[in-house]
């Protein structure tokens, strides 16, 4: 989901590249940039999310096999940084994770590549000002601002490979990593699905008729789209449905605060009055196929690894691996701004 979320933050003072990450010899926690404690199991990180960390931007490395999540690194901070925008994260198809920093005065935000290997950030150069940060299988996608374009790029080199424009809004938009499409909802109630390498639009005819649509994912070059109605109740009821245009998720009595498609699985982190659960739909004939309850109050995103999935909150993350209904909680170092 599009979103210009903003943050209230202690000013970061300038860093030293030096100072980015403790010694690859260190098998202790030290202490970073801004006195920030950094862990060393970069190895064992699924996945990565930012958080505010003692005031500084830190990179959190989450082991969902050893319940971990822990600081690995502090961003570089410059005078210009905006504090009051929420950086950009995301996980390419070739397994790259990108941070992007942005800046004040509409300024090209900076970017940098979280090194596993390294230990470190490397800096990428500056990018377009964003709203919003997409990866599909070749692209990344930059979308300035709520209105567009969609800025198509390279992510080995960063060279814009395409401009694409399109007629409204864009309030929710979700990438495909296993194809080159962008699947997108604007402010009219519409819904399109983008070749971001030929820069075809094509329109979708989403049968949702009063459901409210608030999120997507986007998968084999379709849209799944999921919203709520009616009261919160104890037990929410789901009902999927597909035909060629779209996937529709309707909950009855509860309201959704994240989707993510995984293979033929489709993931949505529902809010009821039981609390927020993660509940499993097969993609091929919407039936419910797992239903978990977790103790986090809201979720921020939803992410797939390989021990199962990874529910992040503003203060921890849940895992709910694959096999069972066991939910483990782990508590983040800082408040998250991007998971």
């Amino acid at each position: 989901m599009l979103s210009s979320t903003r943050r209230t933050s202690t000013r970061r003072t300038a860093l030293t590249t030096a100072l980015l990450a403790c010694t690859v010899w260190s098998l202790v926690s030290c202490s970073g940039p801004g006195g920030v404690d950094l862990g060393t199991d970069w190895d064992g990180a699924q996945a990565f999310a930012l958080a505010e960390v003692g005031g500084e931007l830190a990179v959190i490395g989450v082991n969902p096999k050893r319940g971990t999540a822990e600081s690995l690194a502090v961003v570089p901070s410059q005078a210009d940084d905006e504090d009051a925008v929420v950086p950009q994260l995301v996980h390419t198809a070739d397994g790259r994770w990108i941070v992007s920093v942005p800046r004040t005065g509409g300024k090209p935000d900076r970017r940098y590549e979280i090194d596993k290997g390294e230990h470190t950030l490397t800096a990428l150069g500056d990018g377009a000002a964003l709203h919003g940060l997409y990866a599909t299988r070749s692209r990344l996608v930059a979308v300035p601002s709520a209105s567009g374009p969609l800025l198509v790029s390279d992510p080995e080199d960063g060279s814009t490979t395409r401009t694409v424009v399109l007629p409204d809004r864009l309030p929710l938009a979700a990438a495909d990593r296993h194809s080159d499409t962008l699947c997108v909802g604007t402010d009219a109630g519409t819904y399109s699905v983008v070749d971001v390498v030929s820069g075809q639009v094509r329109p979708v005819p989403a049968r949702v008729g009063d459901l409210e649509v608030s999120d997507l994912a986007c998968t084999r070059g379709r849209p799944v789209l999921v919203g709520g109605k009616g009261a919160d109740t104890s037990v929410p009821r789901i009902a999927m449905t597909s035909d060629d245009a779209a996937t529709v998720v309707r909950i009855e009595g509860g309201r959704p605060e994240a989707v993510a498609v995984s293979g033929d699985t489709v993931a949505v982190a529902l809010r009821s009055r039981a609390g927020i659960e993660l509940v499993e739909l097969d993609l091929g004939d919407g039936s419910e196929t797992r239903r978990v309850g977790t103790e986090l109050s809201g979720v921020d995103s939803l992410r797939r690894t390989a021990t199962g999935w990874l529910l992040f909150s503003r203060d921890s993350v849940a895992v709910v691996r694959d096999q069972g209904t066991t939910v483990e909680t782990i508590d983040l170092p800082g408040p998250l701004l991007r998971g």
